[in-house]
């Protein structure tokens, strides 16, 4: 029940972004010349994380490819994989995620995510399913051209520090991320803040 509500909010929340973005577009111009699809709006983004230590090692590879909806909106999805091993004690995730994004102001945003993960850890026999709501916001700052570097704190909603099975690299439903955004659509598209 609360997989169901969480999801119901995430999609309110980007309704109501949708909306009132559509509303501030309308009142300046688009700079992407044209109506409908345009490929210079896509974008890849994503992360790339590792640590290695005596005993110790975390890999996560999750790109995604997004498109800007509107100057301010933007949305994606894409794969995910991580591996941990701490001592004997390791294990790997991988699944998939959709993500949307909305600027209210410049480099500010807000960010939601849904994401399904398989995971199975060196003391289970069977893989399990699991899901993730991370919602927060973040901080992006243009590094030239149509490429962003972006930093995340996100809280995942559907945490629960008894069963989930992140608790091992996960401090207590918290989520930290830096990221690139690079745009792929070529013609140096970029928000019209």
């Amino acid at each position: 029940m609360q997989r169901i509500l969480s999801l119901c909010l995430l999609v309110a929340l980007l309704v109501c972004c949708h909306a009132s973005t559509l509303s501030a577009q309308s009142q300046k111009p688009n700079n992407s010349g044209s109506k409908g699809f345009d490929k210079r709006r896509i974008f890849l983004d994503g992360n790339l994380g590792f640590n290695f230590g005596s005993g110790t090692a975390f890999v996560q590879v999750s790109p995604v490819v997004g498109y800007w909806i509107t100057d301010r909106l933007a949305a994606g999805l894409g794969p995910s994989f991580e591996y941990y091993k701490y001592g004997s004690f390791s294990g790997t995730n991988y699944g998939g995620r959709v993500f949307g994004r909305f600027y209210p102001i410049r480099n500010l945003f807000a960010h939601a995510e849904y994401e399904i993960i398989s995971y199975k850890n060196s003391t289970m026999t069977e893989r399990s399913f699991a899901s993730r709501l991370p919602i927060g916001a973040g901080y992006s700052q243009s590094i030239g051209g149509a490429a962003y570097v972006n930093a995340m704190v996100l809280y995942d909603v559907l945490y629960k520090a008894d069963s989930s099975p992140f608790n091992d690299y996960v401090s207590g439903g918290w989520i930290f991320r830096v990221g690139v955004t690079m745009g792929l659509g070529g013609g140096g598209w970029s928000p019209n803040w």
